[in-house]
């Protein structure tokens, strides 16, 4: 009776203990991946550093302090530092992965404005750094020197862009730069520019005004009409009178003819003498010997006087 009464009662406790077991291992099944997973997140990936213009040692030691491998490409000069990075500084990355970057000499760009210019003119350069250099408030801004030509002196500029005037002797140039970034000479190239001499500009003469010419008042125009037709009356006349006076001085003709001994005179064509003017003829010298012979066929009316 006892032994009967003691299987029954194991009978009944080992489902109950198997239910209460079971949620036990389940709960546990199910924090566990909680308590593994967090720490394992944490600790996965890391910022990639910012390595570029660092030289190859100091580039190694960021990479080691930041648990990442290096992978990188060098030029074995010295003075280099890092110029390319194709990763993009700040971006998680696995924990000991390899970060890829360049090793070399960065460059130093010279550009102009014009390549022509003239004496004392204004010519605006530009300066290009590759790789630009990380902005930071303590390190001190670059200083470019600036000259002309190699061996001459330099000027100091500390902008990237900046206008300097164009030499007074005419020629031509290799205007360059150089400056020393984070302990690195660098030295740009060389930009020819060509400076010719001024032009000489001749003054034009201001082209005179015409003056205008005032017109004649209507009075005065009719009174200078008028005396120029009274003159020109006047000019008709008097010519006239006298080329008539011309025409019978013309018709008079006497010719005197000489000998050796005597002079004798005659009027050859008497009809001639058929006008109205009086013609005289008269002898002043030597002995006079003269026959004038009147005409039939003149006119006697007026007479000829001779003397």
């Amino acid at each position: 009776m006892v032994a009967f009464a003691m299987i029954v009662v194991a009978a009944i406790s080992l489902p109950l203990w198997a239910q209460t077991k079971v949620p036990t291992k389940i709960s546990a099944q199910k924090a566990q991946p909680q308590l593994t997973q967090t720490p394992a997140a944490a600790i996965a990936e890391v910022k990639v550093p910012n390595l570029l213009w660092l030289p190859r040692e100091s580039a190694l030691e960021a990479l080691r302090r930041s648990r990442l491998q290096p992978d990188v490409t060098d030029d074995n000069k010295s003075n280099s530092v890092v110029i390319e990075q194709p990763t993009t500084p700040g971006t998680n990355v696995p924990v000991y992965s390899k970060v890829r970057y360049t090793i070399g000499q960065p460059v130093l760009k010279l550009e102009a404005s014009t390549h022509t210019t003239r004496v004392n003119r204004n010519v605006q350069f530009t300066v290009t750094l590759t790789p630009s250099r990380p902005v930071n408030a303590e390190r001190p801004p670059i200083v470019y020197e600036f000259m002309w030509k190699r061996g001459e002196p330099a000027s100091k500029e500390t902008n990237d862009t900046f206008v300097k005037q164009a030499p007074q002797i005419p020629g031509r140039y290799d205007a360059m730069v150089s400056a020393i970034v984070n302990d690195v000479p660098l030295e740009s190239n060389r930009v020819e520019v060509k400076v010719e001499p001024k032009i000489s500009v001749t003054p034009t003469p201001p082209t005179p005004t015409p003056t205008p010419t005032p017109e004649p008042h209507p009075k005065l125009l009719g009174v200078i009409l008028l005396v120029a037709a009274i003159l020109g009356t006047l000019a008709a006349a008097y010519g006239f009178q006298k080329l008539k006076k011309s025409r019978v001085a013309a018709s008079a003709r006497v010719k005197i003819s000489t000998g050796n001994r005597r002079i004798k005179a005659r009027i050859l064509e008497p009809q001639s003498l058929k006008s109205r003017c009086l013609t005289r003829v008269r002898w002043v010298r030597g002995p006079l010997f003269s026959k004038m012979t009147t005409q039939n066929h003149i006119v006697k009316k007026k007479g000829a006087a001779h003397g």
